[in-house]
Parts: structure tokens; sequence; C-alpha cells
């Protein structure tokens, strides 16, 4: 060795924070070279040196070993062995000769190294030798050393953390499978030695094998181009006869690129979990309640889901109403105890069950059935899921058996008990001047009991008329049918109407019925000797307003909550039975029944019915 070095401390290729110094092996002939190598290399911090005989070579452990001619001869063989089973661990072995070799190594030096050793020998280093050309020589290789354990371990690494993947992995060279981890074993259903060596496409459904090959054409220059991450596609295995629905993507690995990196995915479940998800929202979509769910994690919890009954309900569609709170349906005479019955629940996170009274964008009311469950995931209140139901009909079946059983037990019973009271009377012998005057309040209130009747069953067969058969017809002609029979009856009464001749309706029976019903009372209950009745009609939008004005007392507090009520209260309920046929019957037609006073007397009840198009003319005329 020749120039006299400076302080041998560990420079930058020694990794001194190892925990394990680089133990260095020497194997060479015991002369004055071998001396001052030996001697040399000890002194350097992190290295620790020793010396063995070719045999003890063999098996010595080493992070580099320094052998001559004599000692490759010997064991070469052996130590070629080692050195392809410690793979891709590098095991640094350098050749240290003396004279002019006879080939040339990788460094530019002449050697004596045979072919089959080449893979073995790292560098040959001919004494004398120049320290510093000597470090940096023992710098490769100690650096090749120490990287091929960084690579070895990083790769263990990796294919521990492949081991606990749940996606299956699986390395696929020229079609065949060079690599499998735990999840692939699983699900290609074979274990990994019958996997390797395998060809890929042998497992993929016949009908998808198209898609699986485009996989395995992916290469590393088309992933740069494109710039994008794996796409997943998706395809089927035939596993043991049978189909396994998975997605894949692939990746261009290796060196030169030439094999591929497969992740798959088993997509049974998900698919099966989609498919139920799928068949829940068909069968909430499709159901005959609205249905609806908003997310309480947000602020004034906004829908996030409705259906088609909601639409339907609501009148408005989903892109509408979503991201709004569902109170917007409400109608401004809801109930206000109902809407904090209704908030105090949702602010407690608690089920509720009520019933609203909603609006169309119309403003036509309906009765909605509320019911309002909370939704908890994982112990937090995430959703709220709404029931609507339109009982709207069945309130007004409701009221209406309120108000027949009231004429039933209140009006039907007191002129009873009147006809009795008279017809005791006689019975007991009354004077003769009185008779008259008994028997004509029994007529007197059998008529009435007769009229009661007849009204009913008059309702009653318009009802039943419409409902078999729903026609078009002019508003002119039924209001001069009524008018004509109305006059017949009061023909003290001057009745003025005004009509256009476009105005059209539906439901011809029950507006007939209602118009009758209507102007008869207000001939009937006027103070007037000749009463005056006006009826004006007019169209606004998509609606027909037909007002009826007349100068009698006006209609007595109590007949009017058929107006205003849907229900009658036990404490306060109207006297006749008229006014709520007319109700039921124009809400029968779809429409509203509207009362105010005229001053100074009088009083005008408007009727709001829905307007027929043209069109609607054409195909249903009567």
């Amino acid at each position: 060795m020749t120039d006299q070095p400076s302080t041998l401390q560990a420079v930058d290729w020694i990794d001194t924070a190892a925990s394990t110094p680089l133990h260095v092996v020497c194997s060479v002939r015991g002369d004055r070279d071998r001396e001052l190598l030996v001697d040399w290399l000890g002194s350097v911090e992190g290295v620790t040196v020793s010396t063995t005989t070719p045999e003890e070579l063999v098996t010595a452990p080493f992070d580099l070993c320094l052998i001559d001619q004599s000692t490759l001869n010997a064991v070469g063989d052996r130590l070629l062995e080692r050195s392809t089973d410690a793979q891709p661990i590098t095991l640094p072995c350098l050749l240290i000769t003396t004279g002019r070799p006879t080939a040339t190594s990788a460094a530019g030096e002449s050697t004596t190294v045979p072919d089959k050793y080449q893979p073995l020998v790292t560098d040959v280093i001919t004494t004398p030798v120049r320290k510093s050309q000597l470090r940096r020589r023992l710098r490769t290789s100690l650096k090749m050393r120490q990287q091929s354990k960084q690579l070895a371990s990083s790769n263990t690494h990796h294919r521990e953390l492949l081991e606990l993947l749940p996606e299956a992995v699986l390395v696929v060279s020229e079609g065949t499978i060079k690599y499998v981890n735990t999840a692939a074993e699983c699900l290609f259903g074979a274990s990994e030695s019958t996997l390797l060596g395998s060809a890929f496409l042998d497992y993929i459904a016949a009908g998808d094998r198209s898609t699986a090959a485009d996989l395995l054409a992916v290469t590393e220059q088309s992933e740069t181009v494109s710039g994008t991450a794996p796409e997943f596609v998706e395809f089927e295995l035939a596993v043991d006869g049978r189909a396994v629905e998975i997605e894949a993507a692939s990746t261009a690995v290796g060196l030169t690129g030439d094999s591929v990196q497969l992740i798959c995915r088993d997509m049974t479940e998900r698919n099966e979990r989609e498919d139920q998800l799928r068949l829940y929202r068909k069968a909430m979509d499709g159901a005959t309640v609205g249905i609806t769910i908003t997310d309480a994690r947000q602020a004034d919890n906004p829908l996030v889901y409705v259906n088609e009954e909601f639409e339907r309900l609501t009148g408005l569609d989903s892109e509408e109403v979503l991201g709004r709170n569902p109170r917007f349906p409400q109608s401004p005479r809801t109930n206000p105890d109902t809407i904090a019955e209704i908030r105090q629940a949702v602010d407690n996170g608690e089920a509720v069950s009520v019933e609203l009274l909603n609006q169309y964008t119309d403003g036509t009311e309906w009765h909605n059935a509320l019911d309002i469950s909370p939704v908890h995931q994982d112990g937090e209140l995430t959703h709220f899921l709404g029931f609507q139901r339109d009982v709207t009909a069945t309130r007004s079946q409701q009221n209406q058996l309120a108000v027949l059983d009231r004429v039933l037990r209140h009006n039907l019973r007191n002129r009873l008990n009147v006809v009795l009271g008279h017809a005791q009377t006689l019975t007991e012998g009354a004077n003769t001047e009185a008779v008259p005057i008994h028997a004509g309040k029994i007529c007197e209130t059998a008529e009435e009991l007769l009229e009661l009747s007849d009204k009913t069953r008059r309702f009653r067969a318009a009802i039943e008329t419409d409902a078999e058969s729903t026609t078009t017809i002019e508003l002119a002609a039924i209001l001069s049918d009524c008018l004509r029979e109305v006059s017949e009856t009061y023909p003290a009464a001057v009745f003025e109407h005004t009509v256009p001749e476009t105005a059209r309706v539906q439901s011809k029976a029950a507006v007939t019925f209602a118009l009758t019903e209507l102007l008869s009372n207000a001939a009937l209950h006027s103070d007037q000797d000749a009463p005056q009745v006006s009826v004006t009609v007019s169209e606004v939008d998509t609606e027909l307003r037909i007002r009826i004005t007349d100068d009698g007392p006006g209609i007595p507090a109590a007949e009017q909550q058929a107006f205003t009520d849907t229900t009658e209260t036990p404490t306060d309920h109207a006297i006749g039975i008229g006014l709520w046929l007319v109700r039921w019957a124009i809400d029968s037609a779809g429409g509203e029944l509207d009362y105010e006073a005229v001053d100074p007397q009088g009083s005008r009840i408007t009727v709001r019915l829905p307007a027929v198009t043209a069109a609607e003319s054409k195909d249903n005329t009567t």
C-alpha cells in the first residue's frame, strides 16, 4: 500500500449510525500487504476486521470479504453458491492480486477471474494500491452491501404489507402468475403453489377474457402518457364452477415494465348490497305514502331524499325541494301547537306522529298524517325519516259522519220531540180550536224532516253520479237549469247572472246540487219581499270564481263553520245540514267555498272551481 493515510476515521462511505459495525473478513496469503491492509481497515471507525482460512470463509459472517487467487480457486464454487442464496442482498467479494493479470475488469484493471466467478467477484484490486483508491473501491462495495440490505428490508416490508391487504394482489408476467398474496388465494380459490406459474386468463369467465386481457396489456409508457390513476373494471372469475364478480386495476411494474401488478376486489357482497339498496330505493320511490329523509347533521334539517309520492303531494319536483326544510308545505292555518310538538320532538331526537294542515302551491289545503322517526348511526343522530299520507278524504268522511251524527242526535231528535209533543196533546183531547194548530205543527215538522231527507238523498245521488262518470259541461247550462228550478220555487225572487261562454267545469251533478242549494238558501232566508240575488262568473288563470250575492240578513255565525272548519265541535255545532252538504259537494268537485258579509246588508258566497281547458273540453264534452 502506498501514500500515508491521514487520520483513518469513517467518512461518508461508512454509516456510523448503524447499530452493528460493518465486518470485513480477509482470506489472503500471509504477506506484508495483507498485514498492512488489515491494519489500515482496523483503524477505520465503524469497521471490524478479522482473518480466516478459505474453509472458514465459506460460513463466516461478513459484510465484505477480501480474497486472493488461491482462496478463489479453493472455495470459489461454494462462495458463489452462498452469494446466489443471499440474493437480493449483495455479498461483496474483492479479489486481491499482484503482478499483471490477463483479463480486463469493470474498473478498467486486469484480472484473472474465470467467467463462472464473474457474478461472485465484485472488484479486483491489484497491489500495491494507493490508500485513496482503495478507500474509494471499498466505499463502493460497502455501499452496494448497505443498499442491497435496505432494498431487501424494503421488499420484505412491502411483501408483509401486501399480505395484510384485504384486496387480492397478483403480479403477472407474459400472462403467467408470478406472485399472489393471501387475499388472492382466497379470491381465486387456490393455493399459492397452484396459482404460481399458471395462466391468469384461465381463471377468468370466458365472456370476460378480452376485458381481462386488456388489463394485462398495460405498459409503463401508457401510464406515463395518460397521467391518470389506474381505472377499475368489472368482470367475472370462474372459481370452482361458480361466477365471482370482481373489479380489478393494473399497473406496470418491474425494471422494464414487463410485468403487471393487479389489484382485485371481490364485488359480490357490494353488488348484493347495491342491488338491495336499489330495491329499497325502488320500493320507496313507488310507495303510496310520501317518504322523506332529512340530514340532522346539517343546519335546519334539509331534505336529502324525497320519493315520487311526496312530489305528487307537494306538486313540486325533487330538484325544487331538496335542500329545504320539510316544513314548507304547511298551511298558515296549521295548528301552532302541532308545529311546536314537531319541533320539540326533532330537537330531542324523538319520534312523533301528528296531523298537519298542508297546502299545495296553488293554496289548496290537504290534511297530512305525518310520522317522523329518528335514524341513528353508531350512536349518533344523523337523519330523520318522514312518512306523509294525504288523509283529506278520511278527514272529510269523519267530518261528514260527525255532521250526520249531529243531525240524527240533535236536529232529528228535536223535531221528533216536536211531533210527539203535539201528537200527545191531540191524544189527550185538545179543544177543537187547538186541533188545527197542533196538526199544522206536526205537518210542518214532518215536511222539514222530509226536506232534510230529500236534500241528503239528492246530495248522495249527485256524488254517486259524478263518481261513475265525470263530464265536462258549460257552466252557463248548469246555472240556467239551477235558476229555472229555483225561480219556480221562489217566484218573487229576482235573479241576475253573467257567465262567460268559455266557462266549463267538470262534476256536473255535484256543481248543480251545490248551486241549486245556494240559490235556494239566498231566496228562502231573505227578509225582503222581492229578494235580489246576483250571480257573476269570472275566469282567473285556471280557476272559475262563481260569486252569489244576496240582500238578505246574512248567514248566522253558527252556520258559517261550514266555510272555514274541517270538523264540527261538540259544543258549537251548526243548526242545519245544508251548507255542509254544499261544502262536501264543492270539495268533491275539487273546489273551495268562501263567505263574506256585504255592507250594509247581505252576504256573498264565492265558489272556486278548477277551470277546464279547451283541450280537455274536446276530450270530454257534454
